[in-house]
């Protein structure tokens, strides 16, 4: 009986070759752009958390301190307090989190002066591992990464400031753990280009950890920030978040655990809004289709009355009736999602392993990255044949109910 059932619904969907097209259409070229949508935010989503993950605050950010909204674009060394951070400390902690990758940071606000210029500048010490994940991010136009001693990096804007270029020396202004004024000499060893993700950094430079501990007069053992990553460069798991929180929070009930949403507020609410625009893009397609579903099945429906007739003659129910067509339906919900979902797949496997190429300087810094690598996922195809089955389900069940108030001989005499 089933059988039957399945092949009196397929045989419906190949007759009316006509309305199964139009029906077909209607739903894939929708579905098809939703999908778009979503595969361009997951590739703008994952590279900006790559990014911010692996280089500007990490997975993880460790912090003591009076105020919990970390804004890591800012140097807030005065509203942050130190904690013990020694090698015991650290191998304790590899035990329990083997993928753990710490560096330990000092962000420290600074007066940058070169002969008669002065400027502002936000001043990140890191460690050698960290410096080497932020060089793969800059494009450095001139120059090179820092190396060692008192060697930096600054943003092409802040040069432009201080009219300063490669091996010039500037003097460093900074307050240090204690509240007093720390003086250093830095020599410019690169300069970067503030594209892509950069974009957020201009006025900054970049130091060695040892330089940055120095100028901050941070004693040994201890740390102001503590950056954790995935030695594999994987994300963690919620678990392994859970734990490391726990770790932190037992041996210093002080301590704050942050991720990028918390540390980079500005990158974030970026991403909700892109997020709230596919909605919207969701809502107007969702809703387009629906119009189209509704009065595309209410002629289909209406010009097969007959038929609907001699089923409840040989004794089918109104809800296996509405069922069949709704299985009807779905079944052509599932075919155009699942084309436009392969036909995608096959637009992404075209496109440079690379991503594409953004050239605009203003695209770049709306979508904070250099290159654009969609990516498309299984749970999207879920979701949006959800939203288009169920469309097509509700559009079945409207066009059905007007039938319903018309008695069997008037549909079979039809």
């Amino acid at each position: 009986m089933k059988m039957i059932l399945i092949k009196y619904i397929i045989n419906n969907i190949v007759r009316k070759k006509k309305q199964t097209i139009f029906c077909f259409s209607s739903i894939f070229v929708p579905s098809l752009i939703i999908l778009t949508d979503y595969a361009i935010i997951n590739g703008i989503e994952g590279g900006l958390k790559r990014g911010i993950d692996q280089v500007i605050s990490g997975q993880l950010l460790i912090v003591s301190g009076k105020n919990n909204d970390i804004n890591i674009l800012e140097s807030q060394l005065n509203e942050q307090e130190l904690f013990i951070n020694d090698e015991n400390n650290l191998k304790e902690l590899e035990t329990i989190f083997p993928a753990a990758l710490l560096n330990r940071r000092v962000r420290l606000g600074a007066l940058v002066s070169y002969g008669s210029e002065t400027s502002y500048a936000n001043v990140h010490a890191l460690e050698d591992n960290h410096l080497r994940r932020i060089g793969e991010m800059l494009s450095v136009g001139k120059g090179r990464m820092p190396e060692k001693g008192n060697e930096m990096i600054i943003s092409k804007s802040l040069a432009q400031n201080l009219l300063c270029g490669v091996g010039d020396t500037l003097l460093l202004l900074a307050t240090n753990v204690n509240d007093y004024m720390s003086d250093a000499l830095g020599v410019v060893s690169g300069i970067f280009e503030e594209k892509g993700l950069a974009v957020f950094l201009n006025y900054t430079a970049f130091i060695p950890y040892r330089f940055g501990q120095e100028i901050a007069e941070i004693p040994e053992g201890q740390a102001v920030e503590l950056i954790v990553n995935h030695a594999a460069g994987k994300d963690f798991t919620r678990e392994e978040i859970r734990s490391a929180g726990d770790y932190f929070k037992a041996s210093n009930p002080a301590l704050t655990v942050a991720t990028w949403r918390q540390t980079v507020p500005l990158m974030s609410a970026i991403v909700n809004v892109w997020k709230g625009g596919g909605v919207i893009t969701q809502i107007v397609f969702i809703s387009f289709s629906l119009i189209i579903l509704v009065t595309l099945t209410s002629l289909v429906v209406r010009s097969r009355r007959k038929e609907t007739g001699t089923l409840l003659a040989i004794g089918f129910s109104w809800t296996r009736i509405s069922l069949l067509l709704c299985f009807e339906y779905l079944l052509i919900t599932f075919i155009s999602v699942t084309a436009s979902y392969l036909l995608l797949h096959i637009l992404l496997a075209s496109l440079p392993p690379t991503g594409i190429e953004i050239t605009s300087e203003y695209m770049q810094a709306a979508l904070m990255a250099e290159k654009l690598q969609p990516v498309s996922a299984f749970t999207d195809f879920l979701y949006v044949a959800f939203l288009f089955g169920s469309t097509a389900t509700l559009s079945a069940l409207i066009s059905i109910r007007k039938l319903k108030k018309m008695k069997i001989h008037s549909l079979i005499t039809n």
